[in-house]
């Protein structure tokens, strides 16, 4: 039988490819030929060279860290308040760009929102389906979920 999710429940899921950066890679050398010729054609001066640069679009994986904050207040299991379909889910991007990344972080989010199902069909607090451990959390990142564990859940509280 699961146990009720409560409240302050705390999950993680990888978003492969998540973030984006610009990164600086050396591409040529630019410049160079002749400046100057003598009488006879043959060049006498040269034009400096320089680098040339290229900068490309990268990404790096992302580790989202979320928590569940119940929206029921007036119900306690285990003195605390269990989560519901329609409690808040916040999330945050955790990543490292590379010391060569130029620009970046495009794609990174803090207090981004995710939703949740309960994992059952007929039981609710408040008019909301409870969530239970093993329920689905789709994340902000469209095709990452992750799977609710047991942890901070409900001790002797059961649903099935």
């Amino acid at each position: 039988m699961p146990k009720i999710i409560l409240t302050g429940k705390e999950y993680t899921a990888t978003a492969s490819n998540h973030i984006s950066y610009t990164n600086k890679e050396y591409s040529h050398e630019g410049g160079g030929g002749c400046s100057g010729y003598d009488q006879d054609g043959n060049c006498i001066s040269w034009n400096p060279t320089y680098p040339v640069y290229n900068y490309p679009t990268r990404q790096v994986n992302a580790t989202i860290e979320g928590k569940i904050t119940s929206t029921v207040t007036n119900v306690l299991i285990n003195g605390s308040a269990p989560v519901v379909v329609a409690s808040n889910a916040r999330e945050t991007d955790k990543f490292t760009l590379p010391s060569s990344a130029t620009s970046g972080g495009s794609g990174n989010h803090t207090n981004a929102v995710a939703t949740m199902n309960g994992n059952n069909k007929n039981v609710y607090v408040n008019g909301s389906l409870l969530v239970l451990a093993g329920s689905t959390l789709n994340t902000h990142v469209s095709g990452v979920n992750t799977t609710l564990s047991e942890s901070n859940s409900s001790s002797n509280v059961f649903i099935g």
